[in-house]
């Protein structure tokens, strides 16, 4: 990180790209989960009825949930974009014209031209009022649908789980 004038400003816009980047992982993540819940409902159906005939399925099937969550979790974080992507990411959102994309540039490269340095001022003033709406300008996707997709197994497996069906 600089050291001198502006570096706890070029530190601002490098914050707003990670609150960004944060989001959007959040985003990444609960997409993930309704991709992949209804194929986690089905082995969790499939492992339920196979107990229920008698086949014997040891208690850790319950295991599969936190294991599943932990693995949306690392998979979100990991698809989360970079800096300069979240801003033009969140940028595009909030019809901004990549305003806070290219402060966050300027910024970074130091750019001395008078018109780099009226954007810089006029996204520093811009800037706290857009962090506050960063939440809604960038949505996280719930839904009757995201709900139904990815949080229905794991309560399933879980009341399979805390009513017997699993056996040791």
């Amino acid at each position: 990180m600089r050291s001198g004038p502006g570096s706890e400003r070029a530190s601002s816009f490098s914050q707003l790209a990670k609150r960004a980047a944060h989001r959007l992982a959040m985003i990444a993540g609960l997409r993930l989960a309704a991709e992949t819940g209804p194929w986690f409902l089905a082995v969790i159906v499939i492992a339920g009825l196979l107990a229920l005939v008698g086949i014997q399925i040891g208690w850790w099937v319950a295991l599969t949930v936190p294991l599943w969550v932990a693995s949306i979790v690392a998979l979100g974080w990991w698809r989360r974009p970079a800096a300069g992507r979240a801003l033009a990411t969140w940028d595009a959102a909030a019809a901004r014209a990549d305003g806070f994309l290219n402060a966050w540039d300027f910024e970074r490269s130091g750019t001395p031209e008078p018109f780099a340095q009226a954007h810089l001022t006029a996204m520093r003033r811009a800037a706290p009022a857009a962090a506050l709406r960063l939440s809604r300008e960038l949505p996280l996707p719930w839904s009757r649908d995201l709900v139904g997709r990815a949080f229905l197994a794991p309560l399933i497996c879980l009341g399979l789980t805390f009513a017997g069906v699993w056996s040791a």
